[in-house]
């Protein structure tokens, strides 16, 4: 195996972990390895160097898959169950040729997939195969194998078999975009992964993983002293790591404090925004003939003011119509396919390779990964090499640019939709004409494919991501009740949950029909459910938020991150308060702090003693409330700016009725926070109560 910190600048850290568990993978031992890195941190650029060093050595099979990115604002990774495995076990059969495909499916009781059309998608064939799950029930206790899906099962054992024969390292680039379900999967291989060959390694940003509440988050959490389970967050360049990055990119580099701190300064250190700087520094020499940095640059008259800039500044190199070529690329996404390229720019399919291939030879910000299953054909399939490379092309459309791309894009695949006799192929199809007809502003159509993904979903017993499609529906039909009472795609939708969702029991331990716990919010994410918990507070609806808050708590308490039951608890408590209904606020008071004491959440305690506070105030109790107030000022410090101002916009709500000289103070801070967060409505709220 080559030396693994061989050509490879920083993250030693998680280099080191990451070699230590290949060391464990080759001596028969599992393991999954959790890597945490925001944008421009070297995530994919970390896997992908990794893997060629694993290709070096013999007897193991690496595989490396990237979850979808969203589709402009549509999230269509969260409707397409196990989507990452699904190309993890393609890519396994294909390593083997077809003939080891047909030798593949003999060895792990996949006969029928050898006499079934090989559409290029392991996942729509699963329903047309025997599907006995009896074995891998055997291996797990009923409490433990209860809510694993068919899809899930399927693909554990696959996988496995996999590892019974060679070694597998595995790894998910981006599953902070997942379906819940593959996640799930993720939680089953951790149960015993020290037992198989199997090395996982999976990237995330932390960021958008708890922004969309993604179980991810909960793994995370569970699994911080797993003895399998290792985790490691990237780290920014240091001036030593951006020493090394001046001698790759700039010839005859000596070393520099005075640049070195400046692209330091510029950067932050992100990598990624480190490698564009040195891209441009690489063809504009910052250095005179002497060695010096060029007095234009230390006034920074001709350094780019941010990343953007310099990258455009090494664009120039590209004609304008290759920038519209890679304008009308970045409309698919960051993967991009030359049939549905060619259908953009009207042209035949060789003609758009060839111009691709010009600007990825004169540029390199995209590339070939070869030929490839999309859409149910197999076509060249490219991508950007940076996610920033994407973005930046993608942000130069103009409005009706980006309506009428996507609009193509789902009408070319909306024609491959209608015209395939198989069904596995619609499936397949459906979640990208659905995340295209939501860009182009098709509901109708979003909304008729997000059922198609649904039934998908259903039949692979992808619950989570059949409420979440749900859920997308009913955003998308926002206000309009009684338009949707009827709607034919609602009705489906229902009859879809009356058939597959698990019971659900409500507050009151009953069971009610599927309509009342729709109403009720029972079926949709939670997001979802605090969108419409608090638009009826805002509505002033209290009765009705509070009973949707805690019977979703109730029916979803173990399934709920300690920060989701908090929210809950808390939004509860004001409801109760707000109704003047002390009886119920103090008894959800209590149940909230208990709760904060024994999970020791910063954020969690932030949300609940806020709401508790304005509790005590209601009963003029205000030294509780100042006391838990005070508290929340303690912790709020090393907490997110938005809990910062609710913190604060409730303290200058108390402090105003008794001291309006102290409140003051926190009003000012609140103008120029809620400024900054762009949060004004917030204070302007805030100053009609005062």
């Amino acid at each position: 195996m080559k030396n693994i910190n061989e050509e490879f600048i920083g993250q030693e850290l998680s280099l080191g972990m990451l070699n230590n568990a290949f060391q464990n993978l080759m001596k028969g031992k599992g393991s999954i390895t959790c890597i945490s890195g925001e944008t421009g941190m070297g995530k994919t650029y970390l896997l992908k160097h990794f893997q060629d060093i694993a290709l070096s050595t013999d007897n193991v099979s690496s595989v490396y898959v990237q979850c979808q990115v969203p589709i402009g604002n549509f999230n269509v990774a969260d409707i397409q169950p196990l989507q990452p495995f699904s190309r993890i076990v393609e890519n396994l059969i294909e390593n083997k040729g077809a003939t080891a495909e047909k030798k593949f499916a003999r060895n792990v009781g996949m006969t029928v997939l050898s006499n079934i059309p090989f559409v290029g998608n392991v996942l729509y064939t699963i329903k047309e195969l025997d599907r006995d799950w009896r074995q891998f029930k055997k291996e797990k206790t009923t409490e433990e194998s209860k809510n694993v899906g068919s899809g899930a099962s399927f693909f554990y054992q696959k996988i496995i078999a996999f590892a019974q024969k060679i070694p597998l390292l595995l790894m998910i680039d981006d599953l902070h975009w997942s379906d819940a379900q593959s996640v799930e999967l993720i939680n089953y291989f951790a149960d015993n992964i020290a037992n198989y060959p199997v090395m996982l390694v999976l990237t995330y940003k932390k960021s958008v993983a708890e922004s969309k509440a993604s179980p991810l988050m909960t793994f995370v959490a569970h699994h911080q002293s797993s003895p399998n389970i290792f985790h490691t967050e990237l780290e920014s360049f240091n001036l030593y790591d951006i020493r090394d990055c001046c001698g790759d990119f700039i010839e005859n580099y000596k070393p520099n404090t005075e640049f070195e701190e400046l692209v330091f300064n510029k950067s932050f250190g992100v990598p990624g925004v480190v490698i564009e700087y040195m891209k441009y520094f690489g063809k504009n020499n910052p250095f005179d003939r002497e060695g010096n940095i060029k007095e234009n640059l230390k006034a920074s008259q001709f350094v780019p003011s941010t990343v953007h800039s310099a990258f455009a500044q090494t664009l120039e190199i590209l004609t304008e119509h290759e920038r519209n070529i890679l304008a009308v690329c970045s409309a698919e996404g960051r993967e991009f396919t030359a049939i549905v390229v060619a259908h953009l720019l009207n042209t035949d399919v060789l003609t758009a390779i060839k111009e691709i291939r010009g600007i990825q030879n004169k540029a390199g910000v995209v590339k070939s990964i070869g030929a490839r299953s999309r859409y149910g054909m197999t076509t060249t399939v490219y991508e950007f090499t940076q996610a920033f490379y994407h973005s930046y092309f993608e942000n130069t459309l103009e409005y009706e640019e980006h309506v009428a791309l996507h609009g193509q894009i789902a009408s070319f695949l909306k024609q491959k939709y209608d015209e395939t006799p198989h069904e596995e192929l619609r499936h397949q199809i459906a979640p990208y004409i659905a995340a295209h007809s939501s860009e182009a502003g098709d509901e109708e159509t979003t909304k008729t494919m997000l059922l198609e993904a649904a039934k998908t979903a259903n039949d692979l017993e992808a619950f989570e991501v059949v409420n979440h499609a749900f859920s997308s529906y009913l955003k998308m039909t926002g206000d309009d009740e009684e338009s949707q009472k009827n709607s034919s795609v609602k009705l489906a939708f229902q009859e879809l949950l009356r058939q597959s969702i698990k019971p659900v029991m409500i507050a009151d331990g009953n069971a009610g029909d599927t309509e009342s716990l729709i109403e009720a919010g029972l079926f949709v994410d939670f997001h979802t459910l605090r969108k419409m918990v608090v638009d009826d507070y805002h509505n002033k609806d209290y009765s009705t938020a509070a009973d949707k808050a805690i019977t979703y708590y109730n029916s979803r308490e173990k399934e709920l991150r300690p920060i989701e039951q908090a929210q809950l608890i808390a939004l509860t408590v004001k409801c109760y308060t707000e109704l003047a209904d002390y009886t119920a606020a103090d008894k959800y008071a209590e149940q909230a702090i208990k709760l904060i004491n024994s999970i020791k959440e910063p954020i969690a305690d932030c949300f609940v003693m806020n709401a508790v506070a304005l509790y005590y105030y209601a009963i003029h109790n205000e030294e509780e409330a100042n006391k838990m107030l005070r508290t929340a000022a303690e912790a709020v410090i090393y907490l997110p700016q938005e809990m910062r101002l609710l913190t604060l916009s409730n303290i200058a709500l108390i402090l105003n009725k008794y001291s309006k000289t102290n409140s003051n103070k926190y009003l000012n801070a609140i103008r120029k926070l809620s400024r900054n967060l762009r949060f004004e409505e917030l204070a302007t709220d805030v100053f009609d109560r005062i």
